[in-house]
């Protein structure tokens, strides 16, 4: 596995005590290259949960289907990249999740601000680099899933590829995010499936838009003891 810090000695100044010379923690970031049906997508990221990067980059682009299971996932990792072979099965009927009684999302406000809470104490690559984004999905009770990753998107492909390869369903789990939202976040919420996003980051007028008008529920400024509740607010519990 390819390490996620690299150190680098930097001169640091300031007014007080002017120049010196430390080593700083920096977030390792790698070109990824996706092999499928003899086409090549490259992208850059974080080098971990490469498996799930990729299946929520293929599902969240509409390169392939979501009953098309890939057969086979091949990670060559080096030290200048990462190469990605996937050999897919069309019509894979028998590893599509079983039909589930479909339901909505509630949950308590408070309950919200524990898992923010959880959240944010899981962020340690952000805590040391402070160039990473967390994303992570959640239910209730428990965060379930929690990655971070140099690139935002990248963030919530790995969320929607860990879903999708556990065969667990998303409409009645929250997604939390820890950048702004965008409608490009909001997008790939619809196709997944995610009823309701949460950010301590700011919504665009266009993710709100979005939200609004395919139902899902979207939270900014969440903080220890606050949020904002822009669209859906039937989904929180007051």
């Amino acid at each position: 596995m390819l390490p996620l810090l690299i150190s680098k000695n930097i001169i640091r100044f300031t007014l007080e005590s002017g120049k010196s010379e430390i080593e700083d923690l920096l977030a390792v970031e790698k070109e990824i290259y996706i092999y499928l049906n003899n086409k090549i997508y490259s992208l850059s990221g974080t080098p971990h949960h490469i498996k799930e990067l990729v299946l929520g980059f293929l599902l969240t682009q509409n390169l392939i289907e979501k009953s098309a299971f890939p057969e086979s996932i091949e990670i060559e990792e080096s030290a200048e990249k990462i190469l990605v072979k996937v050999k897919t099965l069309r019509n894979f009927e028998i590893l599509n999740p079983p039909v589930q009684e479909e339901k909505d999302l509630k949950i308590e406000a408070s309950k919200l601000l524990e898992l923010f809470k959880a959240f944010v104490e899981a962020s340690k690559l952000f805590e040391i680099t402070g160039g990473t984004h967390s994303a992570c999905l959640a239910e209730e009770k428990k965060i379930l899933f929690f990655v971070e990753d140099i690139r935002r998107h990248n963030a919530m492909d790995k969320v929607i590829g860990w879903a999708y390869s556990n065969r667990i369903s998303l409409k009645d789990k929250l997604f939390f995010i820890s950048s702004r939202i965008s409608s490009e976040i909001v997008k790939k919420a619809m196709q997944a499936k995610i009823p309701l996003i949460a950010s301590r980051g700011a919504p665009t007028s266009l993710a709100v838009n979005l939200a609004e008008k395919n139902e899902i529920t979207l939270i900014g400024f969440l903080r220890e003891k606050r949020f904002n509740l822009y669209t859906h607010p039937q989904r929180v519990i007051f």
